[in-house]
């Protein structure tokens, strides 16, 4: 459940801060 937290925050900080990270996400 932390990697949903954390992508939680990043989608809701920027997501274009971590286009990585939302990638690996999906």
């Amino acid at each position: 459940a932390i990697t949903i937290l954390r992508s939680d925050l990043i989608y809701d900080s920027g997501k274009s801060l971590n286009p990585a990270v939302d990638l690996g996400q999906v």
